[in-house]
């Protein structure tokens, strides 16, 4: 049978290059190239999702050819920055994973996602897996890539601006156990690396002061726009108010070539 598909182009305010030197080739996510780039190798690619194309059945679709499609509580689409995104408001604005080995991720591991931020101030998230990974932004407005224990590393306050799009990747280049140094873990905004560091919110990270992610919960666990925290009262009222395009999860490190090539679409703010 053949997916349902949202027919996909190029917005005509996507133009330009955003890094110097990086080929003009971030095309989107798509069945022939599910990366979105020529640039960034399918090697360790988990799960890849546009953010507009379902399944038969629904749901959002992922192109990585591993099965991680998504069931969606939203169907609110916007132009994107390539093609349509999805758009959150509230906490029922989410798209729910079911919880799989390729997911199951204590390191090396890449998240990249554009995303536009409507409301600053809120702790809110892109893309989280309790209990192995997050990347998301603090009410103080940094952007966050943390083990959802506690432990993880952060770019300065005030670093997530309002209502514009903006390229963020986040990588671990070590593994569970890791010292959090910038030989391990480093968050990229727009293509350049960004002024980040270690930042343990609780007592426990701090006495163990290492990537350290947990296990992964078999349910309620993965989520793009949402992080359940496997039921916590305070996450079921922190929901991401903005838009998020071109999400993609790899089990490994991506080259600095691989994260420009990401972001070489410049988009009119």
């Amino acid at each position: 049978m053949r997916e349902m598909r949202v027919r996909r182009s190029v917005s005509a305010a996507v133009i330009g290059l955003l890094v110097s030197g990086v080929p003009q080739d971030y095309q989107g996510i798509s069945a022939t190239l599910p990366t979105g780039s020529a640039s960034i190798a399918a090697r360790g690619l988990v799960a890849a999702y546009d953010m507009e194309t379902t399944t038969v059945d629904g749901r959002l679709r992922d192109f990585s050819g591993n099965g991680h499609h998504g069931a969606m509580s939203t169907s609110d689409l916007i132009d994107g920055v390539v093609g349509r995104a999805r758009r959150y408001d509230s906490v029922e604005d989410k798209v729910a994973l079911v919880a799989a080995g390729g997911f199951d991720l204590n390191g090396p591991h890449t998240i990249a996602a554009w995303v536009r931020v409507d409301t600053l101030g809120l702790h809110q998230h892109v893309f989280a897996c309790d209990d192995k990974w997050a990347l998301w932004i603090t009410p103080d407005d940094q952007w966050r890539l943390g083990d959802t224990r506690g432990g993880g590393w952060s770019t300065k306050e005030n670093t997530v601006l309002q209502g514009r799009w903006t390229s963020v990747v986040s990588e671990l280049r070590g593994t569970k156990g890791d010292p959090l140094t910038p030989d391990t873990v480093s968050l990229y905004v727009d293509g350049l690396l960004a002024s980040a560091s270690e930042h343990l919110r609780t007592d426990t990270a701090r006495d163990v002061g290492t990537w350290n992610p947990g296990d992964l919960h078999p349910t309620d666990a993965c989520y793009i726009g949402y992080e359940s925290h496997q039921g916590v009262e305070s996450h079921k009222t922190l929901p991401f108010v903005g838009v998020i395009d071109e999400v993609l999860l790899f089990s490994r490190a991506w080259t600095e070539d691989e994260v420009r090539a990401f972001a070489a679409r410049k988009v009119s703010r």
